[in-house]
């Protein structure tokens, strides 16, 4: 039987495996085709003049998008290529314009010299198809590999695969004639059906799931958007192998970090800024079958640094207390030193118990899906968290030694002075997070970017979108790849002025001094009395008595969780049986005055800023 190749290119990162394919792959031999993952980018990252120096999609692929500008004569996207790897290059090879010039170059020689080499090793003849992923932008490089592919052979079968909808695949088709499918959503049904029907020599491709093909010189969309989808119940662990034989740097495989899939899909799908995918469905594999596939993989490979590639690791409060018990077990049985990175969303069934059980599990660093300080964005952007999950997780990340990696995302299209102002406002809850250690709360501003998956495509009018004309990449690639109505299908657009410009500068300048100073607190009982200090740097700025006991009750009680405004007066009067809703309403409205717990303006999702256990 022919052979299926799966290509995973730049930008993506030489020491994490390619989760999908990967995954493919498994899928595919389980289905009886030969198939192989071959890693590209092992290849060419030694000749990408930025691939060391950070991991802007842009900058990786710099060469890769120089050779297409040669192929639509673009020198002004060459010009602006030579500009950009000077400017990045500039403090370590002070040279004029002609040396990064002849340094662009010589990489785009070594990357041709590689494809014709890799490609003249392969029986192109005998292989059935060759799949490329989108991901990453990695169809951009796929055009460089694919039309090499089809000069040495006409007739090889070409697809791409992974985009998030059907607009998008369908624009690949569009700019690059060298790809012959394109398909969008989850891909191992429709990548089985395509490969079946070119094994067979049956050529129906309208029975192919979601893919668009050429017919007769047209692209032609298939008649069926349903196909399977893969069994989350019995879900194939993925084959590394082509990954850990072809690895780069055998004497650093301590780097490898494998990716894992918990689920698929988004389960709260409403955030209006995402462009979270379609023609995925949302399931879950349970915590046994995650836990059998991480002991695999550390078993056969060696590597027990994973990465959880879900947008959020926690499904549902049983769930992950059960992922976390099963992996302490693991840990502790095979005596495996796990380092694990995740992406989590804040959310109110998280407690300080389960952090702890995250730092004992090995958890080092969280992304978590934060985007705002103000309640009021967040709910503007339909967020499932608020401001109180987000301090509640940051301080107990913070606890455990997790590295609590967040953004907060400006520039909305419905944002107000208001809503930033409560921002600004809301920095000083979180004064006792930032610091100068490694591990510290660090706001990495991001602007607002919408596509045509993204909710709020849909919300702002034709004139509107016509603001949104900053990408990096276009504006590196010929024209004809984005002067058109249909660019937000492919790319991501932000504006070059957001509104509010000046207002998220000022609340940025606002941060520095929480950054700069050092803010700290101790706390003292003494016959009852829970004395409170609190420092700037080494200067004593409150002193506190808490003579009432409730107040510290309240602190106590909402320590742990963020806690609803009802469940806390029914602990509250476990312990204190007169305290009424008024009673409590004027403590927590004394409490935040003074900064040492948040609420909502309902004095509801209520958090403790400090620690007072």
């Amino acid at each position: 039987m022919q052979q299926i190749i799966l290509n995973y290119l730049p930008p993506a990162d030489i020491y994490t495996p390619a989760a999908s394919l990967s995954i493919l792959k498994s899928f595919m031999l389980n289905n009886g085709f030969d198939t192989k993952v071959k890693y590209w980018n092992f290849l060419f990252d030694p000749v990408l003049p930025l691939a060391d120096e950070n991991e802007e999609t842009n900058e990786v692929i710099l060469p890769f998008i120089s050779i297409i500008n040669d192929w639509y004569n673009n020198d002004i996207g060459n010009h602006r290529s030579v500009e950009l790897l000077k400017e990045k290059l500039a403090d370590i090879n002070n040279e004029d314009a002609s040396y990064f010039e002849d340094k662009l170059e010589k990489s785009k020689k070594q990357i041709v010299e590689i494809i014709d080499k890799e490609l003249n090793s392969l029986d192109i003849d005998n292989t059935l198809l060759f799949g490329f992923t989108s991901k990453f932008h990695q169809w951009i490089p796929a055009m460089v590999v694919s039309k090499a592919i089809k000069q040495k052979s006409p007739s090889a079968k070409i697809v791409v695969g992974g985009f998030g909808s059907k607009e998008a695949a369908l624009e690949a088709m569009k700019m690059n004639p060298h790809f012959d499918f394109a398909t969008w959503g989850e891909g191992e049904y429709p990548l089985l059906e395509l490969a079946k029907q070119l094994n067979d020599k049956t050529y129906d491709f309208d029975n192919v799931a979601r893919m668009f093909y050429r017919k007769q010189g047209a692209i032609v969309l298939s008649t069926t958007n349903r196909s399977e989808y893969l069994n989350f119940q019995n879900y194939p662990f993925p084959s590394f192998d082509d990954y850990i034989a072809n690895y780069p740097e055998p004497d650093k495989k301590y780097k490898i970090v494998i990716p894992i899939n918990s689920s698929r899909a988004c389960s709260w799908n409403k955030c209006k800024f995402c462009d979270y995918n379609s023609g995925y469905k949302f399931r879950v594999r349970s915590p046994e079958n995650i836990i059998d596939e991480i002991e695999f993989i550390a078993n056969k490979y060696k590597s027990v640094c994973f990465s959880f590639v879900d947008n959020d690791i926690f499904i549902n409060q049983q769930h992950f207390e059960k992922l976390l018990d099963l992996m302490i077990e693991s840990k502790n049985k095979h005596h495996y030193d796990y380092e694990f990175w995740a992406e989590m969303i804040p959310n109110e069934n998280l407690n300080s118990v389960l952090l702890k059980k995250m730092q004992i599990t090995g958890f080092s660093q969280v992304f978590i899906g934060y985007d705002g300080i103000s309640d009021s964005l967040l709910s503007k952007m339909n967020k499932s968290n608020n401001f109180s999950t987000n301090l509640f997780f940051v301080k107990f990340a913070l606890k455990n030694d997790i590295d609590p990696l967040v953004n907060i995302i400006i520039g909305l299209i419905n944002e107000t002075e208001d809503d930033i102002q409560e921002g600004k406002y809301n920095l000083h809850f979180l004064r006792f997070f930032y610091s100068k250690k490694e591990i510290s709360l660090y706001h990495d501003y991001v602007t607002l970017v919408i596509s045509r998956m993204s909710k709020y495509y849909s919300m702002v009018s034709d004139a509107e979108k016509e603001e949104y004309n900053i990408n990096n990449i276009t504006h590196l690639l010929p024209e004809c790849f984005s002067n058109h109505k249909d660019r937000f299908n492919l790319f991501s657009w932000e504006k070059k002025n957001i509104t509010y410009a000046e207002k998220w500068l000022e609340l940025q300048e606002r941060e520095k001094y929480y950054i700069e100073n050092a803010f700290s607190y101790k706390i003292n009982i003494n016959s009852g009395v829970y004395n409170y200090k609190e420092y700037r740097n080494s200067d004593l700025i409150v002193d506190y008595n808490f003579t009432d006991a409730t107040y510290w009750s309240v602190l106590s009680l909402a320590n742990n969780k963020v806690i609803k405004f009802e469940e806390l007066l029914r602990e509250l009067n476990m312990q204190y049986s007169e305290v009424t809703s008024d009673n409590l309403l004027t403590i927590l409205t004394e409490l935040k005055a003074i900064h040492l717990i948040y609420c909502d303006s309902k004095y509801e999702n209520i958090i403790t800023v400090i620690d007072v256990e």
